[in-house]
């Protein structure tokens, strides 16, 4: 089967971004298929030149890959990345409908990846699946980046659009899924497939790796790490992880703050940090690193994390590092609630933090890292649930038989 595989961010291990679909992807090509993905450059920049062509073809791990020129990143301005997204989908739309394809696979986000697909599917008669990775347009919409009324309303019209048109749609989590039955979408058409832990990838880094690792980053190796990787924006709310280490520093020099990435607040984070005394202190902000290095960090870390602002809206997300974190065999440290809070809850494998209280968080962090037995048993909690409910093999199965049923019914 060829499956026209749509993704506006694709990226691989030699990027900083998550790579749900170069995983899934290539295991589809293992699998006996044929996958042609349509992205653009945003994660795949050193494809293009000054004055090149608009199209460039290359191959990845045996995934033909169509990248169309069209960048954005985590500093980019919502205004840009909306025009990017709808520059994207134009030309996405004509890109794909020169392939000879026998299903479409777009997932979100951007939403207006469900433009190219409808109308790639409606024309070429062939059944489409719909992936949706956040609630898209509702968390814009809510956090008020969305505000003008005829866009909300073409957001919206869109969603259901993708919704009612698809063959089979995922949803990275049960929360997802209850929202979009919500809307009317009947249950039975919805499959959860959350984001994976890459057991195998974290098993295999040897112990040179990392020894090399925490030479060229000795704070790995000099304190305890709470390390988080990702996307330093608004909605990550990291002043939150800056007040966590000014209230650890009062009761501990051995405990060290570590964000890794970029993004559209990351000088705020940093100023934020020199007011408050700790940065180059007990928090440190590094530049992103592909997944191959990011990895080493996160196995030589103590303790991982993954914040959001507190809005509800957010509660529902699937966030990658949430499962690196337990395929690194690591307790994980939240401040929102929801599926995953019940996840770590229910198994032993994190604590959840009050949003709007870091001095009862940072004690809670300190607490879990002077209890040698609670946090050795966090650790085989962690990586127990990753290889019994996130292992990346097991979930892709599933996607496999969605697309194989979807193809044939």
């Amino acid at each position: 089967m060829h499956i026209l595989y749509i993704h506006q961010y694709f990226a691989t291990l030699s990027n900083s971004s998550g790579t749900r679909s170069y995983e899934f992807a290539r295991r589809l090509v293992q699998s006996g298929h044929e996958v042609t993905m349509l992205t653009s450059n945003s994660n795949l920049q050193l494809l293009f030149r000054e004055g090149e062509d608009e199209i460039r073809e290359t191959s990845v791990d045996g995934i033909r890959v169509l990248v169309i020129n069209e960048s954005v990143n985590n500093r980019t301005s919502f205004g840009k990345r909306l025009t990017s997204f709808s520059s994207f989908a134009r030309k996405a739309t004509r890109l794909g409908m020169k392939v000879s394809c026998d299903c479409v696979f777009a997932t979100s986000t951007p939403l207006t990846v469900a433009y190219p697909a409808l109308r790639i599917s409606k024309t070429k008669k062939i059944p489409m699946i719909f992936e949706v990775r956040d609630i898209w347009p509702d968390v814009p919409i809510e956090l008020g980046i969305i505000k003008n009324p005829i866009l909300k309303w073409l957001s919206r019209r869109l969603e259901m659009k993708a919704y009612k048109f698809a063959k089979r749609i995922i949803a990275l989590s049960f929360d997802m899924k209850n929202n979009i039955v919500g809307k009317g979408i009947p249950a039975d058409k919805i499959v959860v497939i959350p984001n994976a832990s890459d057991n195998e990838i974290f098993d295999s880094v040897s112990s040179v790796e990392l020894e090399k690792f925490q030479e060229e980053y000795p704070i790995f190796r000099e304190r305890k790490v709470v390390l988080y990787a990702g996307t330093i924006g608004m909605v990550n709310g990291l002043k939150y992880m800056v007040e966590l280490a000014a209230e650890a520093i009062k009761h501990s020099q051995k405990v060290a703050f570590v964000i890794i990435g970029d993004g559209r607040e990351r000088e705020e984070v940093i100023g934020y940090a020199k007011s408050l005394k700790v940065f180059d202190r007990n928090l440190f902000v590094f530049p992103p690193m592909p997944k191959n290095r990011v990895i080493c960090a996160m196995k030589a870390a103590t303790i991982h994390t993954s914040f959001v602002i507190n809005k509800e809206v957010l509660w529902a997300n699937s966030a990658n590092k949430f499962f690196d974190a337990l395929a690194a065999s690591k307790p994980i440290v939240i401040n929102y609630g929801g599926w995953q809070s019940e996840v770590l809850m229910e198994n032993d494998a994190g604590i959840l933090l009050p949003p709007d209280s870091p001095v009862e968080g940072a004690r809670r962090i300190l607490e879990l890292i002077n209890n040698w037995t609670k946090y050795h048993n966090m650790c085989e909690n962690a990586k127990r649930i990753a290889v019994t409910l996130y292992d990346r093999n097991t979930l892709f199965k599933r996607l496999d038989n969605v697309i194989t049923e979807s193809s044939n019914s």
